[in-house]
């Protein structure tokens, strides 16, 4: 019974190979982190424009999955970086210009927003290349948090308005 155990476990060996075998003992964790920012300017700016800036930390430990695992990370890929504007108060002619998003040191530029409009027609903004992404995935997988931070200029004030981030993540864990 032995000499069958063993010539079995040798002819699965020999069939499959050490790459089969690796992705056996592997398991993604796909998950969407958001996070808002809330950008507020109560000062009356008499039409003139104001510099806006505020961050937020996202964590990808907040996963549980990827929390209990964190020492087994294999890799860490970013499958997709949107904002949404949500909660606008304001002149409906207010704009968000010069406007960036950062994440740790890589830096995206995004085109001006007219705010209301963004808000009203709930649109999503995709963000960001592949490079990007990669330095983001990067400082990701040796951290478990990253700074996202946005920037900009609104033309007047006093404006308010929230910032849904959405990080699209998928971990790749190795439990051997």
């Amino acid at each position: 019974m032995k000499t069958k155990a063993t010539l079995l476990i040798i002819l699965l060996l020999s069939v499959l190979s050490c790459d089969e075998i690796d992705k056996l003992t592997e398991f993604d964790v796909k998950d969407n982190f958001e996070k808002t920012i809330k950008i507020s300017e109560s000062e009356v700016s008499e039409g003139e424009p104001v510099s806006v800036s505020q961050s937020v930390t996202i964590d990808i430990s907040a996963n549980q999955d990827i929390n209990d695992n964190q020492d087994l990370i294999q890799s860490v890929a970013i499958e997709s970086i949107t904002f949404e504007i949500q909660n606008f108060v304001g002149a409906e002619t207010i704009t968000l210009s010069n406007v960036s998003m950062a994440f740790d040191s890589t830096v995206i530029t995004v085109a001006d927003i007219t705010l209301k409009s963004a808000d009203d027609s709930n649109t999503v903004f995709n963000v960001g290349t592949a490079s990007d992404y990669s330095t983001i995935a990067n400082i990701l997988k040796n951290n478990s948090s990253v700074t996202a931070k946005i920037s900009g200029t609104v033309s007047e004030t006093p404006v308010s308005f929230d910032v849904k981030i959405t990080l699209g993540v998928k971990v790749v864990i190795d439990v051997i």
